[in-house]
């Protein structure tokens, strides 16, 4: 009797536990994707190691931080912030950024900015000089790294068209003193 309890409850956990592992690759399919930050191109908000997730299913507005994939390696996936939306004009003159002739205010780079830097943040650039256009183009994200200096980034591959990007960050969840929601 014993013996038909115990593999009963053994098939119905592992049943549960199987469910389980579905829906969460379903999830993870879906609707969640994770990333680990490679490099410093987003430092100081993000460091390398740091582990985020977004959501696959969420619209983009400007200073949202995405993942999408690399331009030139579609098998690789980078973290970079939205700068500029479809129809956009952006650039930046004096370390300062300029989003349809308006400067903007770019919190997530204060502490960044507060350090002194020997050269500008943010060099300057129109989307005339890099992609030969005035706008950005219907259906695609002008993206930056919050680390200016160093990144690779719009300036460098160009445009990342909607269908490249994987998802909107809303968390980091590692490290875990690093926790925080977006």
């Amino acid at each position: 009797m014993k013996k038909k309890t115990f593999l009963k409850k053994f098939f119905e956990y592992g049943l549960l536990i199987s469910v389980l592992l579905l829906i969460s690759n379903l999830l993870m399919a879906f609707i969640f994707s994770s990333e680990t930050i490679d490099g410093q191109s987003m430092e100081p908000n993000f460091t390398d190691g740091d582990m985020v997730l977004s959501l696959r299913i969420s619209p983009i507005k400007r200073g949202d931080v995405i993942i999408f994939k690399a331009p030139k390696d579609p098998d690789k996936y980078y973290v970079k912030r939205v700068i500029g939306l479809p129809g956009d004009r952006v650039e930046a003159k004096q370390d300062r950024l300029y989003i349809n002739g308006e400067i903007q205010k770019e919190k997530y780079l204060n502490d960044f900015q507060s350090e002194k830097h020997a050269t500008d943040l943010t060099k300057d650039f129109t989307l005339q000089k890099l992609q030969h256009v005035n706008e950005v183009p219907a259906g695609e994200y002008f993206v930056l790294g919050d680390n200016r200096t160093i990144s690779e980034d719009s300036r460098s591959y160009g445009f990342i068209k909607r269908s490249s990007i994987i998802g909107k960050v809303f968390t980091r969840f590692w490290p875990i003193g690093r926790f925080k929601l977006f």
